[in-house]
């Protein structure tokens, strides 16, 4: 089959212009097994276009066997029913257990206002003498830690300085051939 030909009929194809016959003519020429590299893909689509075809379609009267079943089904008692009530207990009894949970909370923030009253500091000058030292306390605990990672930054420092060495040493192996 002319190529020119095959390739103003993909062009029509793919503007969506062909007639029937027109698309069964590229088929057969992708079926036929001599296709240029060029138009793999286009076979690969033809062929999975020809797969499509051998779908089977269901006879006349599916439509109506369908309709026919579900409408018997949706008339039957439906088994969920129990499902809904006990759905229905749940959500009851969560919104119970949670009105019951807030109530206790609320309860026992009345009884902590008290205990933080207890240990309340009265003098300002006190206050911000203790927020100063444990801020202070945080402070060195954190600077213990920055330490640690002063050293991983020399070790870093020290691969650089190795990986200089390593390309030199490529360099000369380089040279060397």
């Amino acid at each position: 089959m002319d190529q020119k030909k095959i390739r103003a009929l993909l062009v029509k194809f793919y503007n969506g212009e062909t007639k029937r016959e027109e698309e069964e003519i590229l088929s057969q020429f992708f079926l036929s097994g001599e296709v240029p590299a060029d138009l793999q893909d286009d076979k690969a689509y033809f062929l999975g276009l020809q797969g499509e075809s051998s779908i089977e379609i269901p006879d006349q009267d599916f439509e109506e066997r369908l309709f026919e079943t579900l409408q018997q089904r949706s008339n039957s008692k439906a088994p969920g029913r129990p499902k809904m009530f006990y759905l229905r207990i749940t959500g009851i009894a969560a919104a119970f257990l949670i009105a019951a949970g807030s109530y206790f909370i609320l309860m026992r923030d009345d009884d902590l206002k008290g205990f933080s009253d207890q240990y309340a500091i009265e003098d300002p000058h006190r206050a911000y003498e203790e927020a100063k030292n444990t801020l202070l306390l945080v402070s060195g605990v954190m600077s213990t830690g920055q330490e640690d990672l002063q050293m991983l930054s020399k070790f870093d420092n020290a691969k650089d300085e190795l990986s200089l060495f390593s390309r030199f040493y490529e360099t000369k192996e380089m040279i060397s051939k």
